[in-house]
């Protein structure tokens, strides 16, 4: 998987004061270098030009990717940085899913109300804001988290795991559909679960049973 380190190696460095072009015009004539589809009929794209496209069904922004330094959020009433180097050795994509909804709320607040956007941290908006880029941040960590451990898997043992956690069958159900006995499928969850926590770090360990479904 593409870091944004290395993205940012390949890509050239576009600040902020130039023009930035059109959703067309990138499209039109510029070169994507990555390019990833995600959840909600969402997609994002980085150019060689340095400039990157966020869409979420007919909405789009685009942003130079280098003025994506450190992240902003709200926990528990209390302003919390994630910093910019936490990123780097992320899948290339989520710094920039978390500034592209960032740019897209602004936009859609500014259409509304027809003036600026008061960032404040004592103002509801930024509250609101700031716990949908938390949930946002948390999403696509344990959608990484939960795809790196299923790699680990034998595709026998990815199997069980579909099964029980992302179609939440029993494992009776699991058995009468693979032809095997019930102590033969706990057997392969057990030593799947076991591989996985052996080789994976504490945050790893904390995800919830939901979050399975980001595997498929």
């Amino acid at each position: 998987m593409l870091t944004l380190q290395e993205l940012k190696q390949v890509v050239s460095n576009r600040e902020e004061r130039r023009k930035v072009p059109s959703a067309k015009y990138l499209r039109e004539n510029d070169v994507a270098v990555a390019k990833q589809r995600l959840m909600d009929c969402a997609e994002i794209i980085a150019y060689q030009t340095g400039y990157v496209l966020y869409c979420v069904g007919d909405y789009a922004t685009v942003f130079p990717l280098f003025t994506c330094r450190d992240y902003v959020y709200e926990a528990e009433r209390k302003i919390a940085v994630v910093e910019e180097n936490f990123f780097d050795d992320q899948p290339w994509y989520v710094r920039l899913i978390l500034e592209g909804e960032d740019r897209l709320w602004r936009n859609r607040e500014t259409r509304e109300h027809n003036n600026c956007i008061s960032y404040s941290c004592i103002s509801e908006e930024w509250c609101e804001l700031a716990d949908k880029g938390q949930c946002l941040l948390e999403r696509i960590i344990a959608e990484e988290t939960v795809r790196e451990l299923m790699n680990l898997l034998t595709e026998r043992q990815r199997q069980m795991i579909h099964r029980i956690y992302f179609q939440q069958k029993t494992q009776k159900e699991v058995s009468h559909e693979l032809g095997i006995t019930v102590p033969a499928v706990s057997k392969c969850i057990s030593q799947a679960m076991q591989k996985m926590r052996n080789n994976s770090d504490d945050s790893a360990r904390t995800l919830k049973k939901g979050d399975w479904k980001y595997a498929w």
